[in-house]
């Protein structure tokens, strides 16, 4: 029986993603335009990405102000499937990079927390969870921006 719930999981969230990126595909209009600039990449595709994940954040922070926990929980589930998407999207060359999964792995433990946090109503864990969601970003757009490298290391020790 376990085994069938399992099965039955992962087979919704294997459609799920398929209809994610189907979405991102055809409806390129529904993603938010803004000023966003990105400094890791003028790919369109990951432009794109960082749009739709800054939208399921700011939607986040609305939840947060207004006290909106299914917001919150809805859009923290959405960031969860955008981080196991963007592991085998993600440019080949930085996906190995020990750095990167580190905070693609900090992100997702903020982001289940986020939603542990909604969840049960916490609003100060909630809180909590959405600034150590919001420090994961920043560090990983550091990374990407700063790579870690040997003479980075021993010019800025």
């Amino acid at each position: 029986m376990l085994s069938q719930v399992k099965f039955t999981v992962i087979g919704t969230a294997f459609i799920a993603m398929i209809g994610l990126l189907s979405i991102m595909n055809s409806h390129g209009s529904m993603i938010i335009q803004s000023d966003v600039s990105t400094d890791i990449s003028k790919d369109r595709d990951t432009v794109e990405w960082m749009q739709m994940k800054l939208r399921s954040s700011q939607e986040i922070l609305a939840g947060l102000t207004s006290g909106d926990f299914q917001t919150i929980e809805d859009q923290s589930r959405r960031l969860i499937v955008f981080n196991v998407l963007e592991k085998y999207t993600s440019d080949k060359r930085i996906r190995n990079e020990s750095a990167y999964q580190g905070q693609l792995n900090a992100f997702e433990f903020a982001t289940k927390e986020l939603q542990r946090n909604a969840k049960a109503k916490d609003i100060d864990g909630t809180l909590k969870s959405y600034q150590s969601l919001t420090a994961s970003c920043v560090e990983c757009h550091k990374l990407l921006r700063d790579p870690v490298t040997p003479s980075n290391i021993i010019a800025n020790p």
